[in-house]
């Protein structure tokens, strides 16, 4: 029996958003395509839940992870490859300057830091409660979602505070790097916001054992990610 699919009007949805996001310029175009695409990857997976799918605890859920974060990978690579490029033949700024301690504090990075990887701390924690039953998952998965959150309002204060031009190549690869780990930051709260919202309504146990394992994966690759981003637009430009 064939069964009606949503999931084209999602990716519909997705693309008019984009669309009026134009309108808007690149602010409009940024925000809009965060939001279609937190909204449609959170539909997509409640359908996944809804059709019973989650539950099946398949090799090709651990398999489909890993391509993709091996894909993501090569995108960050991308990125920090362009910043570290220009930042070797000096063609960082608009007139050719390079990157000044003007430019860039390390305290509020050092501050994300650590709220980072303490929240890789709390869902190893995390992950270790769950694999025995302890009644503390969804304290340890709280913890989590909680210094993700402050990581991600630490970030975009940190946006408000640097006098770095979006007209510059400075501006650009240092926005599209930083943005583009806060995206996958966006994406790894909504993972974790759904393990809550299920562990609470019905219990881990409805989501079989792929499932978690896939979404703290991925919160382990926003961590390293966050390391080579600090890395190479902090540390490296100071």
């Amino acid at each position: 029996m064939a069964v009606l699919s949503f999931s084209p009007v999602a990716l519909v949805l997705i693309l008019w958003v984009a669309l009026v996001g134009l309108c808007f310029g690149a602010w409009g175009l940024m925000w809009f395509m965060g939001l279609a695409l937190i909204t449609t990857l959170g539909y997509l997976l409640l359908e996944l839940w809804a059709s019973g799918e989650v539950t099946l605890c398949g090799s090709y859920v651990g398999s489909g992870m890993i391509i993709f974060i091996l894909s993501e990978v090569f995108v960050f690579m991308g990125v920090l490859a362009s910043f570290l490029y220009s930042s070797y033949t000096g063609f960082m700024g608009s007139s050719g300057e390079m990157l000044s301690a003007q430019d860039v504090w390390l305290y509020i990075p050092l501050l994300s830091s650590c709220l980072l990887l303490s929240s890789g701390v709390s869902v190893t924690v995390f992950h270790g409660v769950y694999l025995v039953g302890g009644s503390s998952k969804v304290l340890w998965l709280s913890v989590t979602l909680v210094l993700g959150v402050v990581f991600s309002l630490v970030l975009w204060s940190e946006w408000g505070e640097m006098f770095i031009s979006w007209g510059s190549l400075k501006g650009c690869l240092f926005f599209a790097s930083t943005g583009l780990h806060g995206l996958h930051v966006l994406v790894g709260l909504l993972g974790l916001s759904l393990l809550w919202g299920v562990s609470l309504a019905w219990g881990f146990s409805t989501l079989g054992l792929g499932w978690p394992e896939v979404v703290i994966w991925y919160w382990h690759f926003v961590d390293l990610m966050w390391l080579a981003v600090f890395m190479v637009c902090y540390w490296y430009s100071m």
